[in-house]
């Protein structure tokens, strides 16, 4: 009996090391990819680099998909010129 206890714990070892494997990879993306848009004339949306970062190593792939869509979806994506072209008209409509 102890042999199957023991053959699931190993499971257990193997699963918790991919799992962290992979949201490092994930983390690590989110951050150059992060970074890479806070070039000029791109800017990453809500938190800087290392917060989204840091929320996709603790979260995982499901928080680098939040990333993705609210930086490179079509859906969610921001464009810069868009969001200028908007405060200007609300100024606009405001003055």
């Amino acid at each position: 009996m102890s042999d199957y206890a023991s053959f699931g714990s190993g499971l257990g070892v193997i699963w918790l090391g991919l799992t962290a494997v992979l949201h490092c990879a994930f983390a690590l993306a989110v951050w150059l990819q992060a970074r890479k848009g806070q070039q000029p004339g791109n800017v990453t949306w809500l938190v800087p680099p290392s917060i989204w970062a840091l929320a996709t190593l603790l979260l995982g792939p499901y928080f680098a998909a939040v990333y993705w869509f609210i930086h490179h979806s079509s859906w969610g994506g921001f464009n810069n010129d868009a969001v200028r072209s908007l405060k200007a008209r609300r100024r606009q409509l405001t003055d």
